[in-house]
């Protein structure tokens, strides 16, 4: 009988959890957020707009843009590591000339592995760490994000 119990908890357990980075990714999908970073503790850029799309598939990356007084960057994202993780990795051209995209440059500066430091899931509020960022690096960058 223990022995049926424990395989009954064990099976519930498998198919009603949700894998975490899945439940994480639901509260970001179809949402925006308003966006403040800091680099070393200084405050560098307050009141951007990250936008999140809807996330097919767990085990691939998602898509987003990230907007500032008109100019417009995608971006792909997904977590990672038991949600423990968030990566972002501009998608948007950086090449230099007469049509370079300031919000392009500044997403791929800010592209990197994230740890996530906290996740509230009332207020909504996403507060992102990393000193592995491409135009950053050995800087610790703080990306907070709370919904729009």
């Amino acid at each position: 009988m223990k022995k049926y119990n424990f395989l009954l908890v064990f099976i519930c357990t498998v198919l009603f959890s949700c894998s975490k980075e899945k439940k994480f990714e639901n509260r970001l999908e179809g949402n925006s957020f308003s966006v403040t970073i800091t680099i070393d503790g200084d405050l560098i850029y307050k009141d951007e707009k990250m936008s999140f799309n809807e996330c097919k598939n767990a085990k691939e990356l998602c898509r987003g843009s990230w907007v500032y007084i008109g100019n417009q960057a995608d971006f792909y994202w997904r977590f990672s590591n038991k949600a423990k993780q968030f990566e972002l990795s501009n998608i948007t051209p950086t090449e230099y000339g007469a049509n370079v995209n300031d919000q392009a440059v500044k997403s791929y500066k800010f592209s990197g592995i994230y740890d996530v430091v906290s996740y509230k899931k009332d207020n909504r509020e996403l507060i992102l760490k990393s000193s592995q960022t491409m135009g950053y690096s050995g800087k610790i960058v703080l990306l907070y994000l709370m919904q729009i």
